[in-house]
């Protein structure tokens, strides 16, 4: 007689149709299935018969999910069925006692015929459990796959969302920070006194009167959005300075301006880039 351990090891195996593991199961339980059926039965040949059936109904279930663990107790219990099945519930009761009454337990060898007839049995279910055990591994290795890419995939996600959250911050923070520079300088307004002092606005200084009022535009349009500013303003200011072709022509003009306008120009320029990569 093997030690729980031992047993727990064997079973484990058999559970994953290893067929020596099963074999070594046989021959451990042969012994106690036999003298408990004989406990219930009127002769050795009807004792045989239960052991027998007891052991086919135990095959067909070895591998299924609800016996996956304790596979002598799910043999007792397939003894037990048999015998309450055939004979009485009572001889049932007496023999599942026998059997797990370790001190008492009944002492008798398994014929030869009978254990030729279980490894029988047993070499015939061998593919099926060992098929079960297989459908196992591939629906347990695919649901693990399934969990790994379903996690990557969560976890994927909440960087993307992490990502966009702080991008968004971000600019947030990129835009109270030009908008507060803005009203501070009061840019909109000294760039609006350089139009007014340009000498003649509508003929040599057309030109830079029509980039200047454009520039003036999109500074009034940062000054006074709110701190959060809506999509309308947000692609306002977009158009204004999509192509880069306004920012060119302010900056040519502070290059080309004396002094104060320099200043105020360079100012603005800055500005709007930076209103531009937002």
């Amino acid at each position: 007689m093997q030690s729980p351990q031992a047993i727990s090891a064997i079973e484990r195996r058999s559970y994953q149709g290893d067929a020596e593991a099963l074999r070594a199961l046989l021959y451990n339980v042969a012994d106690d299935l036999y003298a408990a059926a004989l406990a219930a039965s009127a002769d050795e040949a009807t004792a045989m018969d239960l052991a027998q059936a007891a052991w086919r109904r135990w095959l067909e279930n070895v591998g299924r999910w609800r016996c996956r663990s304790d596979l002598v107790g799910w043999l007792r219990l397939a003894l037990w069925d048999e015998i309450a099945t055939r004979a009485q519930p009572e001889l049932a009761e007496v023999a599942l006692a026998l059997w797990q009454s370790e001190p008492e337990k009944p002492v008798g060898l398994a014929p030869t015929v009978l254990v030729e007839r279980l490894e029988q049995d047993l070499a015939a279910a061998l593919p099926s459990i060992r098929r079960r055990a297989s459908v196992r591994r591939k629906f347990f290795w695919g649901t693990m796959v399934f969990i790994t890419g379903l996690v990557a995939a969560l976890v994927l996600i909440g960087v993307e969302i992490a990502a966009q959250v702080a991008t968004s911050q971000t600019r947030q923070v990129a835009w109270e920070t030009l908008q507060a520079r803005v009203q501070e300088a009061h840019l909109d307004w000294n760039l609006r006194d350089v139009l007014f002092d340009l000498a003649d606005p509508q003929g040599t200084d057309r030109f830079a009167a029509q980039v200047i009022s454009q520039a003036v535009l999109v500074l009034e349009e940062i000054a006074e959005s709110p701190s959060r500013p809506g999509r309308q303003s947000l692609n306002y200011i977009r158009e204004r300075l999509a192509g880069g072709e306004l920012l060119q022509r302010l900056r040519e003009l502070a290059v080309e301006s004396p002094g104060h306008e320099h200043r105020t120009l360079m100012q603005a320029t800055l500005a709007l880039e930076e209103a531009q990569s937002l």
